[in-house]
């Protein structure tokens, strides 16, 4: 059983911290005037990003596409090769607006030790949720994995997620997921803030009262350039 569930469009900003400000990002929640809550208690997010034949979402991700797409089968929990339950996701993002389209997938259940990838994703092209962007990236490149927990403002309008202990596996060059070897990989933090497009002013105030800039900031593209090989593919 499969379903529909669409993501309207959002403003997102990203900032990466350094670990070191951690105390400083817990005290600035504890404070700000927003009152930021826990919104949903922390779990660890997994996702496989897929990709076409000519890496139209990494390049446009290098390039500053004004349009640009990502593919990704997203699931959660601690184990990461337990898939149970979990989402089809196909992300649009127009300059700082991303939206997302989700095929909703309750029934999966799959153990990523013993199954091929054609053996994987030929069942979700045929999803009838799918959308063409869906149907189109066919290859698996990358999954990555973070631990993330999840804010919002007391007015339930403004929300926030805070991701660490972020780990990539490159799925390029096995028929079988790869599970095991990691890419090298920054330590860091990165806080996503996120408001319907109405309330865009209110996440620019909090970002003054932030000690890190925002920047753009893609986990598919870090992992892609992490490659010992991207030299090369260049």
């Amino acid at each position: 059983m499969t379903a529909r569930l669409d993501q309207p469009p959002r403003y997102e900003i990203k900032v990466p911290l350094p670990l070191t400000a951690y105390p400083l990002l817990r005290r600035w929640l504890r404070l700000h005037p927003v009152h930021w809550r826990r919104s949903y208690p922390p779990r660890t997010v997994n996702s496989l990003y897929l990709d076409d034949e000519r890496d139209s979402a990494l390049l446009d991700n290098l390039n500053g596409v004004g349009v640009r797409h990502k593919v990704r089968l997203r699931w959660y929990g601690d184990a990461l090769a337990q898939i149970e339950g979990g989402y089809l996701e196909h992300k649009t993002r127009r300059g700082a607006t991303g939206a997302k389209q989700r095929c909703h997938l309750p029934d999966l259940r799959i153990d990523l030790r013993s199954i091929r990838w054609a053996d994987l994703l030929l069942p979700l092209r045929h999803l009838a949720c799918a959308q063409p962007a869906m149907l189109r990236a066919e290859f698996p490149v990358l999954i990555v994995r973070y631990r993330r927990a999840y804010y919002e403002s007391a007015d339930g309008t403004l929300r926030l997620t805070v991701d660490e202990r972020i780990v990539a596996y490159d799925q390029r060059f096995s028929a079988c997921p790869n599970l095991t070897r990691t890419l090298p990989w920054p330590d860091y933090l990165l806080i996503e803030l996120k408001a319907p497009p109405a309330q865009a002013g209110r996440l620019a105030d909090l970002l003054a009262t932030l000690p890190c800039r925002p920047q753009r900031h893609s986990k598919y593209a870090l992992g892609r350039l992490s490659s010992p090989d991207f030299g090369a593919w260049l």
